[in-house]
């Protein structure tokens, strides 16, 4: 059953994607695809945070597409009984959102 905490922070991390047009395109445990289209033949821009996610020891890998402006993430199946952390991923590219 969940808890009210996770309620919670699901429903903030929905609002960040729509905030931000964000779209998952693909969701299985342990891997999950973004896209914003201003993503687009950014990967330069988008190194920092690529290394910011890649130091998470609950990540195993990062990789970009620039062609498609997509990022995916694959990571410890784990880390999704903590929303928190997933969170804490999604506030890392609004910091970069919001520079662009």
């Amino acid at each position: 059953m969940l808890n009210v905490n996770n309620l919670l922070c699901a429903h903030r991390i929905k609002q960040f994607l729509t905030k931000n047009n964000i779209e998952i395109v693909h969701f299985i445990p342990g891997r999950v695809r973004l896209k914003l289209s201003h993503w687009q033949n950014r990967q330069g821009e988008l190194a920092w945070y690529i290394n910011e996610l890649e130091r998470d020891a609950n990540i195993t890998s990062v990789s970009f597409t620039p062609e498609t402006g997509s990022l995916l993430i694959e990571f410890n199946e784990s880390a999704l009984n903590n929303l928190e952390i997933v969170e804490n991923w999604l506030t890392k590219v609004e910091k970069y959102t919001e520079s662009q």
